[in-house]
This record gives structure tokens, C-alpha cells and sequence, in this order.
């Protein structure tokens, strides 16, 4: 994902950080994480970053982003769908947030891999996405 000077991004559940790192030392833009646990490795990690105004952490929720209508450029996550108590609700509040034609990346495990992990038996609500979906212009989730 390319950012430009003027992009803004947001990180639903970014954990410990460490994707966020990675995107900001490859980024101009200004990078926001939301995450439903605590926040504190995670701004030890980027302590570069948010104190030179080029990330912003805080504590939150998908499911009531804090954020205005069309805040954001680009939006991702990383395998956290699965710990959502209300999907349709967190995308919902994603496509609020997102800009039209923005951009907004959910990477997922498949479900036979997920099967295999010990942990899958705990926290893990059953998604089953029948067909890829892709879509054109106003960011239709």
C-alpha cells in the first residue's frame, strides 16, 4: 500500500505495534491506530513516530470508531475480524470513517488454517466468506 505526503491511515487493532512501525518508516502520511487493548508496547515501539506528530495511538474500539465521517485515506487490519463481536457493525463503522474511493484492506487466515490453531477454540466468532468480493468506486462494503 502506497501513502502519499497528504494520506491518512488507520490501524484497527494494531497489538504491539509492529506493523505500524514497518508502514511509517516507509510513510509521509499520518498513521492512526485504534486498538481494544492496551496501547502502552505498542507506543514504546513507535515513540519516534508519535512524537514527531506522525502517529497517533489510542484505545478504542472497531465497533465505535472515535473518528469523524470520511477521516481516513486508507484503512487496514490484520487478522482481527475473528475477535469482533458484531462484523457487520465494525465494517459499517469502517466505511463511515474510510473517504469515498478510499481504501480499506481486511487480511484474513483461511478458515482451514484457523482450524488447525489450538487457540481458534477461544474468542473466535465463525466468519464464512462464500465468494471474493471486489468492488469499484464509492467504497461499497
Amino acid at each position: 500500500m502506497n501513502l502519499s505526503a497528504n494520506d491518512k491511515l488507520l490501524e484497527v487493532d494494531f497489538r504491539n505495534g509492529k506493523v505500524l512501525k514497518k508502514v511509517a518508516t516507509k510513510s509521509d502520511g499520518i498513521i492512526y491506530g485504534i486498538e481494544i487493548s492496551e496501547i502502552q508496547q505498542a507506543s514504546r515501539k513507535n515513540l519516534k513516530f508519535i512524537a514527531n506528530h506522525q502517529m497517533i495511538l489510542q484505545k478504542g474500539n472497531v465497533l465505535n470508531l472515535p473518528f469523524s465521517d470520511n477521516s481516513f485515506d486508507k484503512i487496514y487490519t490484520i487478522n482481527t475480524v475473528y475477535f469482533w463481536e458484531d462484523v457487520n457493525r465494525g465494517l459499517s463503522e469502517i466505511h463511515r470513517v474510510l473517504r469515498p474511493n478510499g481504501i480499506f484492506i481486511n487480511t484474513i487466515y483461511s478458515k482451514e488454517y484457523l482450524d488447525k490453531l489450538p487457540m481458534t477454540k477461544y474468542f473466535f466468532y465463525c466468519l464464512v466468506f462464500e465468494k471474493q468480493v471486489h468492488t469499484k468506486g464509492r467504497n461499497s462494503l
